[in-house]
């Protein structure tokens, strides 16, 4: 069940940003401002669409093990940044990245205690990002 959930994650997130790649053609087009997001006991999923967007969101999740993957991709980011945390439940910063421009973070393995928190801070960002944090499979 684990797998299922984090490749549903993994598939919201590339069909995100495959539709930003195409975003003259996209009904939902560039700078929605509107998150996609699913927050589980086995992870959480995060897209967005957007435009000069400002927003300090906050995801609890996932709630068990004692070991977690991240996986980011940022596209397009013509404006603004964005700082992401993920803490686990003691508060501890196991992870920080600042976006400015295109990146992509594949499965880094972070190891804490649950329940882990993921805090996304916006600033006047445009482009599309994803993220998923889901417990690590044995």
């Amino acid at each position: 069940m684990k797998r299922t959930s984090w490749r549903a994650v993994a598939l919201a997130c590339a069909a995100t940003l495959t539709a930003a790649g195409c975003a003259d053609k996209s009904p939902w087009g560039l700078g929605t401002n509107v998150p996609a997001a699913v927050a589980t006991a086995e992870g959480i999923g995060f897209s967005v669409l957007a435009e000069n967007y400002t927003a300090d969101l906050n995801y609890i999740g996932p709630t068990g093990g004692d070991s977690v993957s991240v996986g980011l991709a940022v596209a397009g980011v013509r404006q603004g940044n964005v700082v992401i945390d993920v803490t686990d439940s003691l508060g501890t910063l196991l992870w920080q990245q600042l976006v400015t421009a295109d990146t992509a973070v594949g499965q880094t393995y972070l190891h804490g205690r649950p329940p882990y928190h993921l805090r996304m801070e916006f600033l006047g960002f445009t482009g599309v990002l994803s993220i998923g944090v889901g417990v690590k499979a044995p």
